[in-house]
């Protein structure tokens, strides 16, 4: 039975091009590895402004967004390796980059912060 996971996004950087924001992630299915990660945002995203525009329904493709590098991370968070995945599976990223778009597409506005926990 999986503990679960969180995860937790800043914006850091903005301007009329694109979005700077900086992400971290908890495995809590890895007892001590990483907990208290959080704190530190270790993650690094840039998300070109242009994706945005006419977004259909959300979640956006973000695999074929992170393809075409309308957004890029620049380096994953520590969690991400704790997955046991190949690192380019950004879980993390992902799941917090979901819940950037639906706000955005709810208030129109790139959120400060968003979080989730599963």
């Amino acid at each position: 039975m999986s503990r679960g996971y969180c995860g937790r996004i800043e914006l850091a950087a903005e301007d009329d091009e694109m979005a700077v924001y900086w992400y971290a992630g908890e495995n809590w299915n890895d007892p001590g590895e990483h907990q208290g990660s959080l704190l530190v945002l270790d993650g690094e995203i840039v998300l070109h402004k242009h994706c945005l525009a006419g977004l259909p329904g959300c979640p956006a493709d973000l695999t074929a967004l992170l393809e075409s590098g309308d957004v890029h991370v620049m380096r994953p968070c520590t969690a991400e390796c704790s997955l046991g995945m190949e690192p380019e599976a950004l879980y993390f990223a992902k799941c917090l980059l979901r819940r950037v778009f639906e706000t955005y597409q709810t208030t129109g506005s790139l959120p400060q912060n968003e979080a989730f926990t599963f």
